[in-house]
């Protein structure tokens, strides 16, 4: 609900702001504010929480490699380019079945998860030694 509203608003001032000001300078506010707002959604998520939308198959992981946050702006600003060579390099995968019984191994594992409509991005908490 919090992103289709951030959405809107962020539509809402597009639509204002293109009356205004030259279409690049444009393209580097929407992307600025959507990255804020979306910044802004990052939290916790213990695997429970998850364990629902996994079945509905709409979890996706992103690597340690990749900022969770850049996954999100790609995915909300449908730069398909981004994702699809993401996709392909497998650094935004689907849960595999190994993972989730590693996951079910651990019930206290959290994740940085993200929610980009449809989708919830997860980042497994890397512990360091």
């Amino acid at each position: 609900m919090l992103v289709l509203r951030c959405r809107v608003a962020i539509q809402n001032c597009y639509n204002c702001l293109s009356k205004h000001l030259p279409i690049d300078y444009l393209s580097i506010a929407h992307m600025k504010n959507l990255r804020e707002q979306l910044s802004e959604l990052i939290d916790r998520a213990e695997l429970e929480w998850l364990k629902p939308h996994i079945q509905k198959d709409v979890v996706i992981i992103v690597v340690p490699e990749l900022d969770i946050l850049d996954v999100g702006v790609a995915i909300s600003s449908d730069n398909t380019q981004s994702v699809q060579h993401w996709i392909s390099e497998q650094l935004l995968v689907k849960p595999s079945p190994d993972i989730l019984n590693r996951w079910n191994t651990n019930p206290n594992q959290e994740f940085q998860a993200l929610i980009v409509q449809p989708y919830i991005l997860v980042q497994e908490f890397v512990t360091e030694i």
